[in-house]
């Protein structure tokens, strides 16, 4: 189990070993699974979306517009999303998100990205 605080302070309590643990936080997000062609589709459909294919990893830039993932706090200017994942089999798992706004970049723990995304990209999944 891994719960996080808001200082990006992690308390770690569980079987396996740390080193098991990717030190750049890339774990997989059960619940961020999307077709690749159905988000193509999405984001060629909204606009404001950037996506970039690289050797199988993928890149995928935004300024979110649904409630869930608009960043609370005190800038005017909204956040930038950045989602970071594996294409295999014509499915994109992301397991990496981080939120960049004025002044810093935050990584959302695992449990926090699956909860403001999970709906979105099941969305896409069942729309697209």
């Amino acid at each position: 189990m891994i719960r996080a605080h808001h200082d990006n302070v992690f308390d770690i309590a569980c079987d396996i070993p740390l080193n098991a643990l990717n030190a750049s936080f890339n774990l997989e997000l059960a619940g961020l699974k999307v077709s690749y062609s159905k988000l193509l589709k999405y984001i060629d459909e909204q606009g404001g979306y950037d996506i970039s294919e690289t050797g199988g990893k993928i890149m995928l830039s935004f300024v979110p517009s649904f409630p869930e993932a608009i960043e609370k706090g005190e800038n005017t200017s909204p956040p930038r999303v950045v989602m970071y994942g594996d294409l295999n089999d014509g499915v994109v798992t992301f397991s990496l998100v981080q939120v960049e706004d004025d002044t810093k970049t935050r990584t959302k723990d695992a449990s926090e990205a699956e909860l403001t995304y999970r709906s979105w990209i099941a969305f896409i999944e069942e729309n697209y």
